[in-house]
C-alpha cells in the first residue's frame, strides 16, 4: 500500500519509521487530502495561468508548459515567505490557540468531535508550512548556484552568508540554558514551565504516537543537566554572526554591493524558515494527543495498545 512515508524523499526528516495505525488512519488520509487541495487551488492553477500566457507567445506545445513551470517556481519563491508570515503563519497561529484552549468535554462523542477538529487544523497547517520549505530550499539552491558567479575570489564559501540567523532552534537552546542556569528555584519552576508550554510539542517524527518533548521529563532532566555550566548559546551564536558579518564584509563582487546584500538578505529570510516551520507544525500534537489519551483512557484502552488502533476502532 502507497503510504506517505514512501516520499520520504521530499522531505526525510519525517517518516523515519512505520506510520501508527492510528496517524495513518486518522491524520494521513487529511493530509493526504490537503495536498490535493493545495495542488487543485494554488499549483496547478499557477502554473496554468502562467503556462496559458506564454502559448500566446508560443505555439509549440511543450514549451509553454515547461516555462509555466519555471515561472511558477519563481514566483512561488519570491512569494512565499511573505504569504508564510503575513498570511498562513497568523491563521496557523490562531488555530494552534483555539486547539489549546479546547476543553476536553464529559461526553465522548464531543471529545471525538474536537479531535477530528483538531486533526483537520493540524493537516491543513501541515502541508502548507511544509510547502514554503520550497522556497526555503529553493532560495539556498538558487544562492549556491549564483554566489560563485558574482563572486570574484573562491576564499569564501556560500554558506558562510547563511549563518547567525536567529531561528527557533537558537532559542530553544538559549532557553533551555537559562532554564538549567537559574539558580533562583522558584523562579526556574516558573522558567521551565513556561519553557514547556513554548517547546513542549516538538516531536521527533510526524506520527501521534511519538510522545511529544514535554511527555519525556527524563529527556528534558538530561538536556538540563548537559546544559549546566556550559557556554551560553547566545554568545555561540554571536560568534557565528561575526562570521558572517566578516564574510559579508570581505568577499570580493563583480555586482554592485547592494544588489548582493538584497539577494543575501533575502535567502536568509527563506533558510530561516527551514528551521522555524518545523517548530509550528507539529505544536498542536500536545494537545491531540492528550484528547487521544483521554479518549483511549475511557475506553480502557492502554497506551501501548491505543495506536495501534485504527481511528474508526477507536471511536466505536
Amino acid at each position: 500500500m502507497l503510504e506517505l512515508r514512501h516520499f520520504r524523499f521530499l522531505n526525510p526528516e519525517w517518516f523515519r519509521k512505520p506510520q501508527s495505525k492510528l496517524e495513518a488512519t486518522l491524520r494521513i488520509p487529511l493530509v493526504t487530502k490537503e495536498i490535493g487541495i493545495l495542488a487543485l487551488t494554488r499549483v496547478f492553477p499557477l502554473i496554468a495561468i502562467f503556462s496559458l500566457t506564454i502559448r500566446f507567445l508560443i505555439t509549440f506545445p511543450i514549451i509553454p508548459i515547461v516555462l509555466g513551470v519555471f515561472l511558477y517556481i519563481l514566483f512561488e519563491l519570491w512569494v512565499l515567505e511573505r504569504w508564510y508570515k503575513n498570511n498562513l503563519l497568523p491563521y496557523h497561529i490562531k488555530n494552534i490557540d483555539f486547539v489549546n484552549k479546547m476543553e476536553i468535554p464529559v461526553d465522548s462523542n464531543a471529545l471525538i468531535g474536537n479531535i477530528e477538529k483538531s486533526i483537520r487544523m493540524s493537516a491543513y497547517g501541515i502541508v502548507r508550512i511544509g510547502y514554503v520549505g520550497l522556497a526555503s530550499w529553493g532560495w539556498e539552491m538558487l544562492f549556491k548556484f549564483i554566489y560563485p558567479l558574482i563572486a570574484r575570489d573562491k576564499e569564501y564559501i556560500y554558506s558562510d552568508l547563511l549563518i547567525g540567523m536567529p531561528n527557533k532552534v537558537l532559542e530553544f537552546n538559549q532557553t533551555l540554558w537559562e532554564v538549567a542556569n537559574e539558580t533562583d528555584n522558584s523562579k526556574k519552576v516558573m522558567m521551565y514551565q513556561s519553557f514547556l508550554d513554548k517547546f513542549g510539542s516538538v516531536v521527533d517524527d510526524m506520527d501521534l504516537s511519538f510522545r511529544t518533548f514535554r511527555e519525556k521529563p527524563n529527556a528534558i532532566k538530561i538536556l538540563l543537566d548537559l546544559n549546566k555550566d556550559t557556554i551560553e548559546p547566545d554568545i555561540d551564536h554571536q560568534k557565528t554572526l561575526n562570521r558572517y558579518q566578516s564574510t559579508l564584509n570581505s568577499v570580493k563582487l563583480i555586482i554592485p554591493f547592494p544588489f548582493f546584500i538584497n539577494l543575501v538578505n533575502k535567502v536568509r529570510a527563506n533558510v530561516v524558515l527551514r528551521e522555524d516551520r518545523r517548530f509550528y507544525e507539529f505544536v498542536m500534537d500536545y494537545k491531540i494527543r492528550v484528547m487521544i489519551l483521554e479518549l483511549g483512557k475511557r475506553k480502557n484502552i492502554a497506551e501501548s495498545e491505543l495506536f495501534n488502533k485504527s481511528w474508526e476502532e477507536l471511536k466505536k
